[in-house]
């Protein structure tokens, strides 16, 4: 089904500070003064809190964890959440953020904000059909929730949550220049600068990464089985994966007073990975654009409220410099829509242009000393407000078949036949929350969004979450939460193509999901944390060939962490997480995602200059769909090593990703018992990289 849905990608795609914090503040404390070096987060509740307080799972990554870990890219990064894995899209080699057993092939249910603004698509709802990547110099720290949380953050805050927050004057100290050079003849260059000032502050942060890119070879792909078919000899597998990149960003941060002003701009240049419809496509050069400019102001209404007014505009363009070429050149077929030799290939530019309106305000009302009321209401607009085409084959402009060997290319736009209609939605929410501390040692947390859509209608989505502090060193949290999502335009408003149809009627996917933790620290050297887990997700969005809610999935599972510090320069960190999740349609294990993940860190501080990180990660039972013909996946065990020398002012360290040269792959998938490429998706193999770094 999915590689059905892959080709029509070209048809459908290609396109394809807190209340709790101020009192402190203002007695010269800051919650790390009361609480020491613990971690807090704020995407659970929208209040800061310490992590084991908080009534989610969650888990916070740092600047210094990230720094550690010698990661290069985001993907880095959050294969070490406990439950989470980043799969591998064969189009683009996208990462695909599977969540606790929830695999879909152009994973929307996952919401990622960039400091508190969605960095979603709504083309195809996820975080665009182009993705290049995003280097980590510039995150200050990444919050991550595990399950649902749509009773705050509304559409596809679905399986989980991925909160990236830039570096700014508030949450770092050090501006820093540093470059890196490396396998692949990768080059990265980075500027972070910070200006701290009584009343206003500014940060300014830089990215530079050019990459040819990993080459890993596709022995065979689509257009083999058509060459066999049609015994013709056109196919350009055996071929390298074709992931050459030149990816600019920057992120800007201005802060007056109660006033804060955030600004980015990303511009990547990628090519196809194992291409668009499974072809391998090495001409294929896409574009794609994203600008952010967000702005708050905050304030207090005498000494129990407090309050938030924001705003934000979102553009995200997919614009294409050499089209994709579906299939390559010389391919024919010998009836259907397609008929002939196509001399230059079947290609397609479908270009995307959306932009996304956001208005709202959050107010913090402490009505009793043990009791905190949160209120906030808002407006989104999302609208895709242009999109062109430009292609080879299929029908014109006037419903008039394309004849095979046509060129130049056809320009379809404003026409039927277009891959996606211009079309445009707006959202009315509101959300209501209060944390409760009932009696010692116990909080309750009770919260409720309603989102009314001028498309699909209105849901209503709530949480709740019950956190005792059972002993001095053990923390239980009872949780329950509900979660939609939004479903996208290509699922609702694709008129042109007969395998994907979209349908307007369709429902928002649904998510329930029960959840037990127990956080033990016995210590402040060690701490263990035992996540239990169980969720139903329905309304499942297929291709019937109309878009229809058929799918139902359950699952069931559970985390454990463990953070222990061994001595002042010794720590272990690790996570085992173990899921079993259930196709209800045809009473068989859901594929593709991991059953288990094993991930275990040591790092340690040789001395006050050299520190050794050492990290491993452990990918284990992978099913394949129950129409798939092949042998199982094979698991892989993928080591990382970085030494890293510092003092005062420089910083140098060598990197070495996959030391052991693992053969490890990623799952494709089938259509029915056709597989398009049967060998999988190569990860890369041993890889060494060069950085030094000045902070100044």
């Amino acid at each position: 089904m999915k590689n059905k849905y892959c080709l029509v990608l070209y048809f459908s795609f290609l396109g394809l500070p807190a209340h709790a914090d101020d009192s402190f503040s203002e007695m010269g404390l800051s919650l790390e003064d009361l609480y020491g070096d613990e971690e807090f987060v704020s995407i659970a509740t929208g209040t800061e809190k310490p992590i084991y307080k908080a009534p989610s799972v969650a888990t916070v990554i740092t600047a210094k964890d990230i720094k550690q870990q010698g990661a290069l890219d985001i993907d880095d990064v959050l294969e070490t959440v406990p439950g989470l894995h980043v799969a591998r899209s064969s189009s683009g080699f996208k990462p695909i953020y599977t969540f606790r057993g929830v695999y879909s092939s152009f994973n929307p249910q996952v919401l990622m904000l960039v400091n508190g603004v969605p960095y979603t698509s709504s083309y195809v709802g996820n975080r665009g059909q182009v993705w290049g990547g995003m280097s980590v110099e510039s995150i200050a720290r990444i919050e991550v929730i595990r399950g649902p949380g749509s009773a705050l953050y509304g559409a596809d805050a679905f399986s989980g949550v991925i909160n990236i927050i830039t570096k700014n004057a508030e949450n770092s100290n050090d501006s820093t220049v540093g470059a890196r050079a490396g396998t692949y003849s990768t080059k990265d260059t980075w500027l972070n600068y910070i200006h701290q000032g009584d009343d206003f502050s500014a940060a300014i942060n830089f990215q530079y990464h050019k990459t040819n890119g990993f080459d890993g070879i596709i022995e065979q792909d689509r257009q083999s089985l058509h060459d066999d078919l049609y015994n013709t000899d056109v196919s350009l597998a055996p071929g390298p994966l074709n992931l050459a990149a030149e990816n600019l960003a920057l992120y800007t941060n201005f802060s007056y007073k109660n006033f804060n002003l955030d600004a980015s701009w990303q511009r990547q240049d990628v090519q196809s990975g194992a291409g668009v419809a499974s072809a391998l496509d090495p001409y294929y050069r896409v574009r794609p654009e994203r600008q952010i400019v967000s702005a708050d102001y905050s304030n207090t209404m005498g000494d129990k409220i407090d309050y938030k007014v924001f705003a934000s505009f979102y553009r995200n363009t997919q614009e294409f410099v050499v089209p994709a070429m579906l299939f390559p050149p010389g391919v024919s077929f010998s009836g259907g829509p397609f008929v002939g030799t196509h001399p230059d290939g079947m290609q397609g530019a479908p270009n995307v242009f959306e932009r996304h309106w956001r208005f709202g305000f959050l107010t913090h009302y402490q009505a009793l000393p043990n009791s905190q009321f949160s209120f906030g209401a808002g407006h989104n607009k999302d609208d895709i407000y242009k999109t062109t085409e430009f292609k080879n084959f299929g029908l014109d402009a006037k419903g008039e078949p394309i004849p095979a060997g046509t060129f130049p290319l056809v320009d379809v736009s404003d026409s039927d036949a277009v891959f996606l209609p211009e079309v445009e939605r707006q959202n009315n929410y509101v959300f209501a929350q209060n944390i409760w501390a009932f009696a010692n040692d116990w909080e309750l947390t009770l919260g409720l969004r309603h989102d009314d859509y001028s498309d699909f209608g209105s849901t209503t989505n709530p949480r709740a979450a019950l956190v005792w502090s059972t002993s001095l060193y053990l923390t239980t949290k009872i949780l329950y939460g509900k979660a939609f999502r939004a479903p996208a335009f290509a699922e609702t408003s694709v008129k042109s193509n007969p395998v994907a149809l979209g349908n307007p009627a369709l429902n928002p996917e649904e998510i329930e999901t029960f959840e037990a933790s127990f956080d033990y620290r016995p210590s402040t050297d060690v701490s263990m944390v035992l996540n239990l887990f169980r969720y139903n997700w329905s309304n499942i969005v297929q291709f019937l060939p109309v878009a229809e809610n058929a799918g139902k999935q359950v699952g069931k599972g559970f985390e454990f962490e463990l953070k222990w510090k061994l001595n002042r320069d010794i720590s272990i960190d690790g996570n085992y997480a173990f899921q079993r999740s259930e196709n209800r349609l045809t009473d068989s294990t859901a594929p593709y995602s991991p059953e288990q993940q094993l991930f275990l860190q040591l790092n340690w501080h040789l001395n006050s200059n050299i520190n050794v990180n050492v990290k491993n990660n452990y990918v284990v039972n992978r099913t394949r769909a129950l129409d798939d013909p092949r042998d199982k996946i094979g698991d892989y065990n993928i080591t990382d090593l970085t030494i890293r020398w510092a003092n005062d002012n420089f910083d140098t360290a060598l990197i070495a990703k996959n030391i052991f040269d693992v053969d490890a792959r990623e799952p494709t998938e089938n259509t029915g018992t056709t597989v398009y490429l049967p060998n999988d998706l190569p990860l890369p193999g041993r890889q060494i990289y060069a950085e030094v770094s000045y902070h100044f």
